[in-house]
């Protein structure tokens, strides 16, 4: 008797769907300025930087694979919901650690890096979070069944 190796992913309620290329392309696309960042602070100097927006980018990625291999469990809004949530806690320490803490080496082409626009750099996260909710719990219009239902000839 031959069986399948391979695990079905559950099915998503609206339009996301688990999708290999989707999916590590969003992790890796969303994520990888946590690599840029990591080695560009260690081309700088600065190791504990480094270390943390390596390990967050680590965490993400980690998470990601966990969330793929028990796809068969997770709808993938929910998936992608864990993703971005992470990111939203990871996101802001990074930042506060990267370019709030003072260093020894002044970096002045990063000081427009304050204030609102800190806020909106964490803040992308949650918003895109919300947009997926949006899009996936309240504004995907249910089928229309019975007397309102509309049909097309042939």
């Amino acid at each position: 008797m031959n069986q399948h190796t391979h695990q079905s992913a559950r099915r998503g309620k609206g339009r996301l769907q688990w999708e290999p290329r989707g999916w590590f392309g969003g992790i890796i696309g969303g994520s990888s300025w946590l690599a840029f960042g990591s080695l560009a602070l260690l081309w700088r100097g600065e190791l504990f930087s480094s270390f943390v927006s390596g390990v967050s980018w680590l965490l993400v990625l980690s998470l990601a694979c966990w969330l793929w291999v028990r796809r068969d469990r997770i709808d993938p809004f929910h998936g992608l919901a864990y993703a971005l949530i992470l990111l939203s806690v990871l996101m802001p320490i990074v930042w506060f650690v990267c370019w709030d803490i003072p260093t020894d080496r002044p970096m002045p082409s990063l000081h427009w890096i304050r204030g609102f626009r800190s806020a909106a750099a964490c803040s992308i996260a949650p918003v895109i979070l919300a947009c997926f909710f949006a899009r996936e719990r309240i504004l995907i219009s249910k089928p229309r069944t019975g007397a309102h239902a509309t049909h097309a000839d042939g």
